[in-house]
């Protein structure tokens, strides 16, 4: 009986305890740290060989953010100057349709390459780093297998894995809405100046609405 109290006692020794099948810890520092910058280097060595189709795909995206841009102001110049008062400019609107067409192709074209490049490159990152961590995983010993519960394993197998995809192909977009976002502000400053100011005096107001 009173071996069963003893052992039941907190070891103050400063040993690690034994480990035990699907054994419990309360800490994730056994997966490193929230934020490591050699594991951020690490996962950019599997998009590093796709980094030409990653330049590509940003390249698209910034070609479909300027026609995104253009089609407003192509519009406005074809009211503008091809539809005076009473009169009806033809030329002025033929071009105008022209070019509009023109841009909803270029458009077109720059939202497939870009879905198209980043879901492949995503995919082929996703295959290289299921691979390298079920060969990383052949190799690590028994111990570790004994002290990490099988569901932390899966979680990274699978969940974190999927999340580093939908990161791919989310970040190459964010960088097309970033610049949207830029390029509708300096539109609105081009073609009026002062009220492009007064349309953006009520942001500040929105976020705090938000806030609250």
């Amino acid at each position: 009986m009173s071996k069963h109290i003893d052992d039941d006692k907190e070891d103050t020794s400063g040993r690690p305890t034994k480990a035990v099948v699907g054994s419990h810890r309360d800490d994730e520092e056994v997966f490193g740290k929230a934020y490591d910058p050699r594991i951020v280097r690490r996962i950019w060595s599997f998009v590093k060989p796709y980094q030409s189709r990653i330049f590509i795909s940003v390249a698209a995206v910034l070609v479909f953010t300027l026609t995104q841009l253009a089609i407003p102001l192509v519009i406005r110049y074809a009211i503008d100057h091809g539809m005076t008062a009473g009169k009806l400019d033809q030329s002025v609107m033929i071009a105008a349709i022209i070019t509009f067409a023109v841009i909803i192709l270029i458009n077109y074209a720059a939202s497939y390459v870009q879905e198209s490049v980043v879901g492949k490159v995503a995919e082929n990152v996703l295959s290289d780093l299921r691979r390298a961590m079920f060969s990383h995983l052949q190799r690590v010993s028994l111990s570790f297998m004994d002290k990490t519960e099988v569901g932390r394993l899966m979680s990274r197998l699978q969940g974190d894995v999927n999340s580093m995809q939908e990161f791919l192909e989310t970040s190459v977009m964010s960088v097309g809405d970033i610049v949207l976002l830029f390029g509708i502000v300096s539109v609105l400053l081009w073609l009026d100046f002062r009220l492009g100011l007064l349309t953006l005096s009520t942001m500040p107001v929105l976020f705090i609405v938000r806030l609250f």
